[in-house]
């Protein structure tokens, strides 16, 4: 299925997937799908890990963690990333024309998200020795830390790199996004020459 993507922008060399929260997970299913094409893989807070943890630390599964919680933590990045545009203008802005257009997509996808649970592909990629960087931030409340870390120990040794910030610290700091994806592909091209 993910790597139908690859095929439609006619891509029949190995190229880096990069994706982000939601989009992680589609470019996890790229990578693990057509392997051959994929050079590596960089995930960005990305859904997948299958875990969340309770306040009193406890681990549960991804399924298992309360959908107002989910809401209340997706509402709270958003108004962090847009502070000016607040609360209700978001809803009127975001969720209530997507809502409107297609109601049962949305619910869909942000269930799908919620729910997102590919350890065995991550362990798959493992195997294969993909190539994988995880850039995350240690303030993401959208994604929980025990789902970053189920994710990191399926992919055995991905090369990560931390920084400060909430689930949307790409678009709250784009430089640093910038500086170090660059970073992450010239490590790799370095491994590839060197």
């Amino acid at each position: 299925m993910g790597g139908s993507i690859l095929d439609a922008i006619g891509v029949n060399s190995p190229v880096t997937v990069v994706g982000h929260s939601f989009g992680g997970g589609v470019a996890a299913a790229v990578a693990h799908d057509r392997p051959t094409l994929v050079s590596q893989l960089v995930l960005v807070n990305s859904v997948g890990g299958g875990a969340w943890s309770h306040s009193s630390g406890r681990e549960y599964p991804i399924r298992q963690r309360p959908l107002l919680n989910w809401c209340g933590s997706a509402i709270a990045e958003a108004i962090a990333t847009f502070p000016a545009r607040g609360p209700m203008q978001l809803l009127l802005d975001e969720v209530v024309p997507n809502a409107v257009r297609n109601a049962g997509s949305l619910w869909r996808t942000a269930n799908l998200a919620r729910n997102a649970d590919l350890i065995a592909l991550f362990e798959t990629m493992a195997e294969r020795a993909m190539p994988v960087s995880m850039l995350w931030s240690v303030g993401d409340q959208v994604i929980p830390r025990a789902s970053f870390d189920a994710i990191r120990a399926a992919l055995v040794d991905p090369r990560v790199h931390e920084v400060r910030g909430n689930h949307n610290w790409l678009i709250d700091d784009a430089e640093l996004f910038g500086q170090l994806l660059t970073h992450v592909l010239s490590d790799s091209a370095t491994e590839l020459v060197g």
